[in-house]
């Protein structure tokens, strides 16, 4: 029975800044005149925001989480604030919620979206893994991200194209590409970001096959 199976999960939790984001309402121009008015009342949201999460980290863990999946959203981006901005109201907040899992076992995985994501700055997170879209501008492929940050690398696959209204052929096209660039090691397999529930269940199979396929060439 199912009781009897173990199924590993990571629990998806997001950055403080990300938070404090979304209580700004999404609004880019909101959270900017706060770190540029309203410095001091954003980094006490910030410290409130980041126990409260640290916390709930350690509870996952605890529930018997395999890890977590970190998740900054699209907000270290040039897209959205500058990296000198990012480095103080964004950096110092997530390692300190990251230090919650840095030595407990299991696997993390950084998760970047969007274009133009500050990759050389993020690399370097105390985390097993990097996730990001391959095919946005300003992001690097596969074959650069593994080289430039020495980690394991996750994605390849668009899911605003490709598993949205692709075939199978371009799924088998995009796997097979990013097995090539990373020789097919410390690399999974995966969507650039969230792919909706209803993809063709198809497309996804077509990505395991062709896995297999290569694998047997």
């Amino acid at each position: 029975g199912l009781q009897d199976e173990n199924v590993y999960f990571i629990q998806t939790v997001f950055s403080p800044l990300a938070v404090a984001y979304r209580l700004a309402g999404h609004s880019k121009e909101r959270l900017i005149r706060a770190m540029e008015e309203e410095s001091k009342e954003l980094h006490a949201a910030l410290e409130a925001i980041t126990e409260t999460f640290t916390n709930f980290v350690r509870a996952c863990l605890n529930g018997g989480a395999s890890g977590i999946f970190f998740a900054p959203t699209k907000l270290p981006s040039s897209d959205m604030m500058t990296v000198l901005q990012y480095q103080e109201f964004g950096t110092p907040y997530d390692l300190r919620l990251l230090a919650a899992v840095k030595d407990r076992p299991g696997f993390n995985l950084l998760h970047l979206c969007g274009d133009n994501v500050f990759f050389d700055q993020l690399m370097e997170y105390p985390v097993d893994a990097l996730s990001w879209d391959v095919t946005l501008p300003g992001n690097p492929s596969l074959r650069e991200g593994r080289a430039r940050s020495g980690k394991m690398v996750v994605g390849g696959v668009s899911h605003t194209t490709t598993l949205e209204s692709g075939s199978a052929g371009q799924v088998a096209q995009e796997v097979t590409r990013g097995i090539e660039e990373t020789g097919g090691r410390g690399y999974v397999i995966a969507p650039g970001c969230t792919f909706p529930t209803t993809t063709n269940r198809e497309l996804l199979q077509a990505a395991l096959e062709a896995r297999d396929r290569y694998g047997a060439a």
